[in-house]
């Protein structure tokens, strides 16, 4: 799921892997099963739509990012595409973490459910959804830079 900094839905979708048939761990934790997704698009498919919404952003935002980065920076060949890619990264929970330290030092835990219980915010929709956990983000942020999307 992507959204602009307005919080308008700009992709929602699911991935077929290519490489993988099944994911019984990441399935409990989301639900997604290989049935849902057999008729879904490839990153493959994606790249151009995809490459050209990042090619455009100024910012990427995202919850704990080192993962979905390894996975997305494939769809550049160059290494230099790649780090123009990275510099544009902003991970909320680094953030997230270091709000924590300064704040509330005994705070141990710092997934995207935790900053939204830590930080007194509703979800929208059903945590651990993509779309869900993409707005959630978006309010984790928001709430740590009240003032990053205000225009001067």
């Amino acid at each position: 799921t992507i959204i602009d900094g307005n919080g308008k839905l700009i992709m929602d979708t699911l991935v077929k892997p290519i490489n993988k048939t099944k994911w019984k761990k990441t399935e409990k934790i989301h639900g997604i099963t290989p049935e849902m997704v057999q008729d879904s698009p490839t990153l493959e498919e994606l790249i151009p739509e995809l490459k050209q919404m990042f090619d455009n952003a100024d910012a990427i935002i995202a919850y704990g990012v080192s993962t979905d980065f390894s996975h997305i920076k494939h769809i550049y060949e160059t290494e230099e595409e790649q780090n123009r890619l990275h510099s544009k990264i902003c991970c909320c929970a680094n953030e997230f973490v270091r709000y924590i330290h300064e704040h509330l030092p005994d705070q141990v835990h710092a997934s995207l459910t935790d900053a939204m219980e830590c930080l007194g915010i509703e979800w929208d929709g059903i945590p651990h959804s993509s779309i869900a956990d993409t707005y959630a983000c978006k309010k984790v942020w928001e709430r740590l830079f009240p003032n990053y999307y205000k225009k001067n």
